[in-house]
């Protein structure tokens, strides 16, 4: 593993620029670049830290087939490109088994299935406030860039999950954040950064914050 392409690289920043961290899963092993914490993803587009345990979570784009969103693991081998979502490479259930010998995502959705469109998985974020319906809280948001939507997962033990509609019409979203009770996300075609907050008044339209316009 001489290359960076297709991995998540670790480093700890300095005042002159960076070092490999010591306790990295591959320092010391030959071939094998140190900087490297884990491999087997496509394009991981964003990543999100869960506050009430630490854990941080990867958006990976797929091809053609599948979305994923992976739970970041020291040495975690996710696959790519002998595998997608739950499957080999190139298949949608029902299909074969996928390799044992990769980690499993925490969350994936196929792409042309009714209800569940798909095509790139570029922003997530958990929601970990209280402010929005209980059935909302400490779950994945995520937004899908092509289809202009944002989903919620509630992610479960030994790799279940269960995907729900949250909105439509959001734009090309590139990012998505929580903070202070609101999710923000950021629409960059449109160039407008919105934010979602709960009401007791009933639905309102998204505030946009911030706009962009091209000279």
């Amino acid at each position: 593993m001489d290359t960076l392409v297709g991995k998540v690289i670790r480093l700890k920043l300095t005042n002159g620029g960076a070092v490999v961290p010591a306790d990295n899963p591959f320092v010391g092993e030959a071939g094998i670049r140190p900087e490297i914490y884990a491999l087997g993803l496509r394009s991981p587009w964003r990543m999100t830290v869960r506050n009430s345990d630490g854990k941080i979570f990867v958006a990976d784009v797929g091809q053609a087939h599948w979305e994923e969103v992976n739970e970041l693991k020291p040495r975690g081998n996710y696959g790519w490109s002998a595998r997608q979502g739950p499957c080999p490479d190139g298949q949608v259930l029902p299909c074969t088994p996928a390799p044992p010998e990769f980690t499993d995502p925490v969350m994936y959705y196929v792409h042309k299935k009714p209800g569940e469109q798909g095509s790139a998985v570029t922003a997530i974020a958990f929601y970990e406030g209280s402010a929005f319906p209980d059935k909302y809280h400490d779950l994945l948001f995520f937004a899908d860039f092509n289809n202009n939507y944002i989903s919620v997962a509630k992610l479960g033990h030994a790799g279940a999950f269960e995907i729900s509609p949250f909105a439509t019409g959001t734009g090309n979203v590139v990012d998505l954040e929580y903070y202070n009770e609101a999710l923000y996300y950021l629409d960059i075609y449109n160039g407008t950064l919105r934010t979602i907050y709960h009401t007791d008044t009933g639905n309102t339209i998204p505030v946009a914050l911030l706009r962009a316009e091209a000279e």
